[in-house]
């Protein structure tokens, strides 16, 4: 079952002037400037979190689908949430895998090409 949407995940091409564009000028607070990657950082926005991750290049596929943003649906069974999308027809487009940062991490592909990640805690 999913349980939520998080994070709202923006690749940028200039991490700092980002960073200091939505932590200065838009105003957003700073939960972590660490952890995954050296240029990540993560905003609370209320419910959910807004994060920054560098390396952007402006053009073709990240790890994480096609362009600048990346959403996740959060999920307790990853294995079982995969198993139920592919019974049902959906393109699986990365099998469940564990990441470095603590967590499982899967995707998958809805019917107009848009890649959805999925993630279980570790």
């Amino acid at each position: 079952m999913i349980a939520r949407i998080e994070p709202i995940l923006l690749f940028v091409r200039d991490f700092q002037r980002s960073l200091d564009f939505y932590r200065d000028v838009v105003g957003l607070r700073l939960k972590n400037a660490e952890g995954v990657h050296e240029e990540y950082a993560e905003f609370d926005v209320g419910s959910t979190t807004f994060a920054l991750h560098g390396g952007y290049e402006g053009s073709g596929k990240t790890r994480h689908g096609e362009g600048p943003l990346a959403l996740h649906f959060w999920t307790e069974d990853i294995q079982a949430t995969v198993k139920r999308l592919k019974d049902k027809g959906a393109k699986i487009t990365r099998e469940p895998e564990w990441m470095e940062f603590g967590a499982w991490e899967a995707a998958f592909e809805d019917p107009e090409g848009n890649e959805w990640g999925l993630e279980q805690e570790g």
